[in-house]
């Protein structure tokens, strides 16, 4: 029990100095210039994505990566925060879910 934090503050301590302490090493700017690439085929895909994926980052760590960010891209990520939440609640199911293909296998 003396490894976690003990109430709100402490985690926060905590995770900040986490989220302080992370680095972004050569391998994952690889690896992120290979998930985020845009290309003319797959831009109406990823274009949405690639937002969410960036504007969920802490900023410290879009900054190590080199990616940009401004209010124009934060007030779009919050637009479509708000329409997933007002979007995803509607739906059925089995839309809202992975088929079964792509869920792990069961014990």
């Amino acid at each position: 029990e003396d490894y976690l934090p003990r109430n709100l503050a402490a985690f926060r301590g905590y995770f900040d100095a986490t989220l302080a302490s992370l680095r972004v090493s050569p391998a994952a700017e690889e690896i992120a210039r290979e998930l985020l690439r845009i290309t003319p085929l797959n831009w109406p895909a990823l274009m949405p994505l690639r937002l969410f994926t960036v504007g969920l980052l802490p900023a410290s760590l879009r900054a190590q990566y080199g990616l940009g960010w401004s209010g124009r891209r934060e007030v779009l990520l919050r637009l479509g925060q708000g329409l997933s939440r007002a979007i995803l609640p509607r739906l059925p199911g089995r839309l809202r879910r992975p088929p079964w293909f792509l869920l792990p296998p069961r014990p």
